[in-house]
């Protein structure tokens, strides 16, 4: 991409690399979530992070869900909606429990384990010695953070116990909304959470100077609010964030 001649044999490049990691999945999904949310980047490069993986099909969701939760799907939910919001390890679909709140259930993917391992191989390809040497760099420190970081992400209990806690502190926050976790019906391989309502990073441009003035106010608060807690949102993936107008009042949900 970057030896590229022109803005044709550039946009092949990048188009090669988006069916690559779209078929890949997995850790190249994550670089695809850096690479979108680097400023230095083209605009190709950016909208890397925005390919939609091929993730699975409702009724898969369906047989998962039973399969790790031991009970019919719909004994639990009275629906759930068929548009998948994929990521690197699985997707989330909105939906109605049968006691009317409407939930995000995050379900990962069939063996996706087994695909990470075998692509956390690629990562002793990372150059060492000279490199070492010149620029200080631990590649073997490097390689246990990226390892361990994925298997929490791989049980999804430790991200529901992460979140739960951060729930319980702020929960009456004014800058701040996290979604509230249902228990009962989540576990390693599958996290149902409250359903945020609200816009996306892109959607915001078109708000009035007042009200991105505010939340500008309100994404600062948060952050130092977060912080005195103990807590700090260190994934800045734009997915991972959504701007909540309610009335005349604003909150970042994270």
């Amino acid at each position: 991409y970057k030896s590229a001649k022109g803005n044709i044999e550039k946009e092949k490049a990048a188009q090669y690399v988006a069916n690559f990691i779209k078929q890949e999945g997995g850790l190249f999904w994550k670089v695809a979530q850096y690479l979108g949310t680097n400023s230095e980047q083209s605009e190709t490069i950016k909208n890397l992070s925005s390919i939609k993986n091929n993730g699975i099909n409702l009724e898969d969701i369906k047989m998962i869900i039973e399969d790790e939760l031991g009970q019919n799907w719909s004994s639990i939910f009275k629906s759930i909606d068929e548009t998948a919001y994929t990521a690197s390890i699985g997707q989330v679909h909105k939906a109605v429990l049968k006691t009317g709140e409407i939930v995000a259930i995050k379900v990962q993917y069939p063996l996706i384990e087994k695909t990470l391992k075998e692509q956390m191989k690629l990562l002793k390809l990372i150059p060492t010695g000279k490199a070492e040497k010149k620029w200080g760099v631990d590649i073997g420190e490097y390689q246990r953070m990226v390892k361990n970081l994925l298997e929490e992400e791989l049980d999804y209990s430790k991200e529901m116990n992460k979140q739960n806690k951060v729930y319980n502190k702020i929960k009456n926050s004014s800058y701040t909304k996290i979604p509230a976790i249902f228990k009962d019906f989540s576990n390693k391989k599958i996290l149902v959470s409250e359903f945020l309502e609200g816009d996306s990073i892109a959607v915001i441009e078109n708000w009035s100077i007042k009200e991105k003035k505010q939340l500008s106010e309100k994404i600062i608060f948060s952050y130092l609010e977060l912080l005195k807690k103990g807590f700090v949102q260190a994934d800045t993936n734009h997915g991972n964030f959504i701007f909540i107008k309610n009335n005349d009042e604003i909150k970042l949900g994270l």
